[in-house]
């Protein structure tokens, strides 16, 4: 068996991405249709990667990590949610999203985050080891600005010490708690 390229990841990643409809929900920024150019299509990576060498002002950029967990699911709710995930669907994101920051991270070489927002869902239904694993992924694949922002929505009921402990650790610095 042949092992995919990080070209064919990203590849199949867009084709999938264009694809799906999560109504209420941001799509890809620009929007797929408009990363082509002229009477063909240009390579969206290409693209995506000259967008931001050419950046002049080298405006602060940010990254958005979205976990599609709560314990519960809300009456009010719009979004993508799993409520009550197995270990096994968590250990599944976790994968997927370190598959996607290896992916995606060359594209920002050379520029520093100046914050970081994992929202949800609730990112604090995951146990400490697994939060523990997604901040360590965000600092090993991208470069953060000293004293950039780093943001985590979390419910009261899924604290404790132990996450509260790998949270400061990992350097979040603002706590957004969502009382439902």
């Amino acid at each position: 068996s042949s092992v995919a390229s990080p070209e064919a990841d990203w590849a199949r990643y867009l084709r999938i991405v264009d694809q799906v409809r999560y109504y209420g929900l941001p799509l890809p920024y620009p929007p797929l249709p408009g990363w082509e150019t002229g009477s063909s299509a240009g390579d969206p990576l290409d693209e995506w990667r000259h967008g931001l060498e050419n950046d002049k002002p080298r405006r602060a950029i940010g990254l958005y990590v979205h976990i599609p967990f709560c314990p519960s699911r809300c009456r009010f709710c719009f979004l993508q949610v799993k409520a009550a995930p197995d270990a096994s669907a968590v250990m599944g994101l976790l994968d997927c999203l370190e598959a996607e920051t290896r992916l995606m991270a060359p594209l920002f070489e050379g520029r520093r985050l100046s914050h970081a927002y994992i929202g949800g869902g609730t990112p604090t239904l995951l146990d400490a080891k697994s939060l523990r694993r997604l901040l360590g992924m965000i600092r090993e694949h991208f470069c953060l600005e000293d004293g950039a922002q780093i943001s985590i929505e979390a419910n009261p009921d899924t604290l404790d010490q132990a996450k509260l402990g790998v949270l400061a650790q990992a350097g979040v610095n603002w706590l957004i708690l969502g009382v439902q």
